[in-house]
């Protein structure tokens, strides 16, 4: 089983996305060790974010148990902070994700971090604040 999930690869968007955070990180003194766990928590968050948007939007009446949403928000980051553990952390696959951007210049660094802060900016301050409209907008509770 170990030797299909060591072949398992995140899309070269989300490979490039975690090298420019992981580059950002690991300018900081007290990142320097733990910018790669720091890394792919920043990119496992927003992708939990773009489920819960989906979820919210087709299953909304299914998200509540009992009133109450909170199990499925737990229950979608956990997934997916696991997922990202075994796209970027399991048997240290960001050494190699940060060995194929290596040759990126400063210049196209600095570019990068601008496409990630606007992609991050997208999804915490335009999406998931959708997400949340609509979730209360369809749910029987609010009403």
């Amino acid at each position: 089983m170990s030797s299909w999930l060591a072949k398992i690869r995140p899309p070269k968007y989300l490979r490039y996305f975690f090298y420019i955070a992981y580059s950002w990180y690991r300018s900081h003194t007290s990142e320097r060790n733990e910018a790669h766990y720091t890394a792919a928590i920043i990119i496992g968050g927003s992708k939990a974010i773009i489920v819960l948007l989906l979820l919210s939007v087709f299953f909304t009446d299914a998200m509540y148990i009992n009133g109450n949403k909170n199990q499925w928000l737990f229950l979608v980051f956990s997934i997916a902070f696991i997922v990202f553990y075994y796209l970027f952390i399991y048997k240290k696959k960001w050494r190699s994700y940060i060995d194929e951007f290596s040759y990126l210049k400063r210049q196209d660094r600095r570019r990068g971090t601008i496409y990630l802060f606007l992609y991050l900016f997208t999804i915490f301050f335009i999406l998931f604040p959708l997400c949340i409209y609509i979730m209360v907008q369809n749910s029987p509770y609010y009403k």
